[in-house]
Formats: structure tokens, sequence, C-alpha cells
């Protein structure tokens, strides 16, 4: 059951949202900014932010006090391909660092529709081959992504995988969104019990970010790619989301090619929940770190 907190928040969140899809995107993509700079007004004890610029891209380090110098953690941030920033998702950039004790980078894809497919995957790509410039071991750094940041990072491996490029010892993906087709079931079942989500709204996303490109393109929706070779995976998703059915397809998929996968489905819970200071929140949070820090940690915890 959830926290009564959480089932607070979740209501609140649920009436403020047909206020936030009136938005119009450029006024989405600078209210999430501003919220996102009120939350992270002091970093952690011993942490510091360092800007990095990988080619034309902003980029940010979240370097944590004493965090091993070849270990280290690839954010890919959400938004439906449309909205996000490295500074809109400083909070969960700075949760990773703070949960695992590694170095976080986070980075600024282009987004849709100034830039459709495949303008965020040529710069996923980037951002893991600069990675692998500075020398660190592929096994010992991690992608973690949320809801099309999920996807986008599968949809990295993919293509690195293809390029002969090694890929990362673990992938996290959280509220993945792996199938732009739209079609699961889930969609309809929880159309009313999901907050964050609106299926009109990702039709929009689809439009932008897909541009006219088939749907069932592997680097577009990965839930239709070939796992073989793919690294551990971890995926979690709230009961209450309208992508349940795409992460339960993609766990079977990861299964059928033989990589290792995990789902955990919080009972509940919403598209990415994580992002918010709730119970459920915190205990994902030190799941996940026990995963990353499990797979690429020289030291088993």
């Amino acid at each position: 059951m959830p926290s009564a907190i959480s089932s607070l928040l979740q209501s609140a969140i649920r009436g403020f949202r047909p206020f936030l899809n009136n938005l119009s995107l450029e006024m989405e993509r600078v209210g999430q900014d501003v919220l996102a700079e009120n939350e992270v007004r002091q970093l952690p004890e011993g942490m510091v932010v360092a800007a990095d610029c990988i080619g034309k891209m902003r980029a940010e380090w979240f370097h944590t006090l004493g965090a091993p110098e070849d270990e280290a953690i690839l954010y890919f941030h959400g938004g439906a391909y449309m909205t996000g920033s490295i500074i809109s998702n400083r909070p969960l950039a700075v949760d990773f660092a703070e949960a695992t004790a590694r170095n976080v980078l986070s980075f600024e894809y282009r987004l849709a529709p100034e830039h459709p497919f495949p303008a965020a995957l040529e710069d996923g790509l980037a951002v893991w081959q600069y990675m692998l410039s500075l020398g660190l071991s592929p096994e010992r750094v991690a992608f973690v992504g949320d809801s099309a940041g999920g996807g986008l990072e599968l949809a990295t491996c993919l293509r690195a995988r293809e390029l002969g490029l090694p890929l990362p010892g673990a992938l996290v993906a959280l509220s993945p969104w792996v199938d732009l087709t739209l079609s699961d079931e889930s969609y309809h079942e929880n159309r009313f019990l999901d907050p964050m989500l609106e299926r009109k709204k990702l039709i929009r996303a689809v439009m932008y970010y897909a541009y006219g490109k088939p749907l069932m393109n592997p680097l577009i929706s990965p839930v239709f790619a070939d796992f073989s070779g793919f690294p551990p995976t971890l995926i979690h998703v709230g009961t209450n989301e309208l992508l349940l059915g795409e992460a339960r397809r993609l766990k079977s998929a990861m299964m059928r090619d033989g990589a290792a996968v995990e789902l955990l489905e919080w009972e509940g819970m919403w598209h990415v929940f994580q992002v918010f200071d709730i119970p459920e929140s915190r205990a994902a949070m030190r799941q996940i770190a026990g995963y990353v820090l499990k797979h690429i940690g020289r030291s088993k915890i």
C-alpha cells in the first residue's frame, strides 16, 4: 500500500494536471527549470557541480567527495523527448550521486520538435564516446535514465552495439518509455490512475520526435529490439502508470534474449515517482544504489 503522504501527493498532482497540460511547450520547459532551481538550492555536503561541454552540448558532473575516479553514472533525463534540461533534472542527478556516492554526468541532448530523431540518439552516443575517451572502463559505468531517458539509454546501447563500441556495466531504467506505438492496454487501464501522463500528450511527443519515421524501429521504440549481449538491467515502474505494460514487455523481451533483467513494480506509484521526497522514493533510491554498486563497484556491497 502507498504511504499516506504519497497518496496525498498523488491527488495533488492530479488536481494540477489540467493546468499543466494547457501550458505551451516553451512555458513547460521554463517551468520545469524554475521548479528544479527552487528545489536544489543547496547541494548535499561533500558534493560539487562542475560544468562540462561535450561538442555543443551542455553537461554537468556531480562530484561526490571520496568517489572512485574510475566508476561513474551517466544520466539520461526524461521529458518525452520534448522537455528537460540539465537544470530541470538536477534533483534526480543529485539523488543518484548522493545515493551511490559516485560521480554522475548529466547532459542536455537536443529536443523535438526542433531536433527530431535521431538527434537525441546521436547526442547520447556522443556522450558515451566522450566518457570512454576519458579512460573510464565501460564495465565501471552505469547508465541511468527515466521515462524517455530510459528509452534513450537503451537506444544508445543498441546503437553502440551496432558500431562495435563497448556497453556499460549496468542499466537502470525508471518508468522507461520504450514503445512509441502507444499500444499497451495499460494506457487504457491506468488512464485515471496515473497523475503525470496522458496519452494525448504522448501522441504529440511521438509526432514531434519520430517525425514520420517507423515507430517500431528499435532505436525509436527499444521494446522491439534484440537484447542479446546487453548489460544487467534494472527496471522500476509504478502500478498506477500508463507505461506499466511497456515495462513488463521490456522485461520479457530482455529475458527472451538472455539478458539479466529485474523488474520492480511499486504498488500504487506513478510515473517517475522517484523524483518526489516520499518514503517510496527513498526506498527506491536505496535499491537502485545497491544494484548499481553491485554491478560497477570494485568492492561488493
